[in-house]
């Protein structure tokens, strides 16, 4: 089942409220006391109305959510199943209040009306819709598909486990196995109580005893008939002075009903008159500031402030591009002035730098070229004086040391051409003005920035001239066009006629608002008041004369002595047909032995067949609580084995072994062993409880499958576990929905990376 929308016309604090839901996933966010809590709580009320108990210190619902300002609650929502599409629309009313407005023991009205779409016409003979459309009542919804934030996701188990045990016992949750087997133990009972003092069996054995002191005693039989006959007509006197009691009350009661109903027409007249009087200033001023055939609307405004907005900016752009234009054309003239000395001094210093550069090779040439000869005058020297010292070719040594004279000259050479090559390096460092290499590396550096930078604002210039132009166009379109959508000419002065139209759409919007609230209440009127007619209703409302003897402060007394007068009457009806049968009992044995002889013999035999009914009821109900114990202990694994597979995906495997006993006392597998669901973190409850409450829903609901209702249920919940929180219910709400009711973004933020679902923002 798909709940596509929801109307709520007054419910809590909550008025004039419509929400589009979607298939699937939908989050609904607001700020806490935004009213999430009373939507949800709109929803149940829809399908099963408000209870009247309270809680504790909590009111009954039906004080909690009925409108303060409008003493009632209703709406209605669309949804659509697989047969059908159907609109169920239901109201609370108030109706105990004096006629001073101070307030008397409270009476409630309650309207309900299911509408099939297809065809437009009501369906009749539903007296709930959650029970028809469900399956299930309105504690086994509570329990399973309605998740609020008081009672987080825990499940009662002993409502749950007998709704569970009716369906595998009938594959019908409305048929209740407790309340057959409460049956046949009140059958069981009616033929004869536990205690053996009580039931048919009992009184028929009563009776044959009457009946054998009967048969001794005619004269006694003679007594009790006129005894008998003097009660029956007491009782037929009191029952015909508490008949025409009975009726003048009912009298009065129907007449103060109908004038109930008649004020509720009373006031649908006013609206209608209302509505025409909305009607004739809607045209008057319509008709006061339509100039030139156009009457300016939202739209229009809109359009309007948006050209003037796109003029004003696109001119305040030219602006400021034409001021840095000037800027930019300034400063463009005075660094050209310095362009061809900087290029000259560029070419200097980069001259400079590669002068030096081949100073250093020369000098690295020179440094290697004189260690060369001064090692090949050491080797003709070490070979010479080892030849002296082995004594042997003399000439040869001689000869050696001899010829290591001209490395050693050329090594002296190219060291002094390496000397010489420093001074024409601080030469050059001195021409280009610098005190050291890196300082005439800077320079070039700082030079060739210079260089770069007066390029760009030459570059810049050109692209700023382009600029100015187009925004200068720009503005002229702009203004073309704001020229173009000024047409309704209330003054000269564009943002004068833009605050005179808005002037004007406030004035209709705020009749128009007015119009719709009046619209409203009067199908909310007409709803209430579709099952009355107005003739017939003025017609029993009768006169104040019919209604003198009630009013707001003794209706609930005179509904209370109609329905004690009416029970008396009942009671009487049974307690004189019961006097004549037994007086026609009697009159047929009266002084008759033998008649008294055979009734004695046929109430013997009825007390034999009864004993055999009671012993049957004995044993169906013994082979049932059997069976149902037997039953008991099969349902907990099957929604074990299911809760087990929800936790393991939603837990990402860590727990994985689920273990639920027949009253839904749930233990978890850890590595640490077995353990209760309360040893673990408030998170990891709310997702076993969760998983628990969906399979639950797919045991329970054989009809249609509601949508799964979370109010600020996953606030315990960390992101991984509810990222995997969110990807389950986004999987299992494919064919029905989900609802989430949240106070932040959290949910949302983390559905973007899921899956497509709906989103609506209080």
């Amino acid at each position: 089942m798909i709940i596509e929308k929801i109307r709520i016309d007054c419910f809590g604090n909550l008025e004039d409220l419509t929400l589009e839901l979607e298939d699937g996933v939908n989050i609904i966010e607001g700020a806490n006391e935004s009213g999430k809590s009373t939507i949800a709580s709109f929803i149940k009320f829809i399908f099963y109305g408000l209870g009247t108990k309270a809680s504790g210190t909590s009111p009954a619902e039906r004080e909690r959510f009925v409108n303060w300002h409008t003493g009632t609650a209703g709406g209605h929502i669309v949804i659509r199943t697989a047969e059908a599409k159907y609109r169920i629309e239901r109201t609370l009313i108030i109706a105990g209040q004096r006629a001073d407005g101070t307030q008397t023991k409270k009476s409630y009205r309650e309207g309900l009306q299911i509408i099939d779409l297809s065809n437009n016409t009501p369906v009749s003979g539903i007296g709930s819709p959650g029970e028809h459309f469900f399956g299930v009542d309105e504690e086994v919804y509570s329990r399973t598909a309605f998740i609020n934030q008081l009672d987080g996701a825990k499940v009662d188990g002993g409502k749950l486990t007998q709704s569970i045990e009716n369906i595998l016992f009938s594959a019908n949750e409305s048929v209740n196995i407790s309340k057959a087997m409460k049956k046949l133990d009140a059958s069981r009972v009616v033929l004869l109580h536990k205690n053996g003092a009580g039931g048919q069996i009992y009184e028929l054995e009563e009776k044959c005893a009457q009946l054998e002191v009967k048969l001794e005693s005619a004269k006694q039989t003679s007594a009790d008939i006129l005894e008998k006959e003097s009660s029956l007509k007491a009782a037929n006197e009191k029952r015909e002075s508490d008949l025409k009691k009975a009726q003048k009350l009912k009298r009065e009661i129907v007449s103060y009903e109908n004038s109930k109903i008649a004020e509720l027409f009373a006031k649908k007249r006013e609206c209608l008159a209302k509505l025409e009087e909305i009607k004739l200033s809607l045209d008057t001023l319509r008709q006061n500031y339509t100039r030139d055939g156009i009457l300016p609307d939202d739209n229009y405004v809109t359009g309007l402030e948006a050209a003037l907005e796109d003029y004003e900016n696109a001119k305040a752009q030219a602006d400021e591009l034409f001021t840095e234009l000037e800027l930019a054309r300034a400063s463009a003239d005075a660094s050209r002035n310095n362009t061809d000395e900087l290029e000259k001094n560029i070419d200097r210093l980069r001259y400079a730098r590669l002068s030096i550069e081949k100073i250093k090779k020369r000098a690295h040439f020179s440094s290697v070229i004189s260690l060369t000869f001064a090692l090949i005058a050491v080797l003709f020297i070490a070979g010479g004086l080892a030849c002296i010292y082995l004594d042997f070719f003399a000439d040869i040594a001689r000869l050696a040391i001899l010829a290591s004279s001209l490395p050693i000259l050329l090594a002296i050479v190219f060291l002094a051409l390496k000397l010489g090559t420093s001074s024409a390096k601080k030469k050059q460092l001195k021409l280009s003005g610098a005190s050291s290499e890196k300082e005439l590396d800077s320079l070039v550096k700082s030079a060739e920035n210079q260089s770069v930078q007066i390029k760009q604002s030459s570059d810049r210039l050109e692209k700023l001239t382009a600029d100015c132009k187009s925004a200068t166009a720009l503005a002229e379109t702009a203004l073309q066009k704001l020229n173009e959508k000024d047409l309704w000419k209330y003054t000269d002065d564009t943002k004068e006629n833009i605050r005179a139209a808005k002037d004007v759409c406030d004035r209709i919007n705020k009749i128009q608002i007015e119009e719709t609230r009046v619209n409203e209440a009067l199908e909310l009127l007409c709803t209430q008041l579709s099952p009355y007619d107005e003739a017939e209703v003025f017609r029993l409302a009768g006169t104040e004369e019919d209604r003198a003897g009630i009013d707001q402060e003794n209706i609930g007394a005179k509904r209370r002595e109609y329905e004690f007068v009416s029970g008396a009457i009942e009671s009487l009806g049974v307690r004189i047909h019961n006097l004549e049968k037994e007086l026609a009992s009697l009159y047929s044995v009266s002084d008759n032995p033998a008649r008294i002889a055979e009734k004695i013999a046929l109430a013997r035999d009825f007390i034999s067949e009864c004993t055999k009914k009671h012993n049957a009821y004995k044993l169906a109900l013994e082979k049932i609580e059997e069976a149902s114990i037997s039953m008991r202990d099969n349902i907990s694994p099957k929604l074990a084995d299911f809760t087990s597979k929800l936790m393991s995906e939603l837990t990402l495997g860590k727990y994985g072994e689920i273990g639920i006993d027949s009253d839904f006392k749930v233990s978890v597998r850890t590595e640490a062993g077995t353990r209760e669901l309360g040893y673990l973190s408030a998170g990891t409850q709310d997702i076993t409880y969760v998983s628990l409450r969906l399979a639950l829903i797919s045991s329970l609901y054989r009809s249609n499958t509601p949508g799964v209702i979370f109010d600020e249920s996953f606030s315990r919940l960390d992101n991984t576990r509810l990222t995997q929180m969110l990807k389950l219910l986004n999987i299992s709400a494919k064919n029905t929905q989900c609802i989430l009711f949240t106070s932040n973004d959290r949910e949302a933020v983390l559905m973007n990376n899921i899956g497509s679902f709906g989103y609506k923002k209080l």
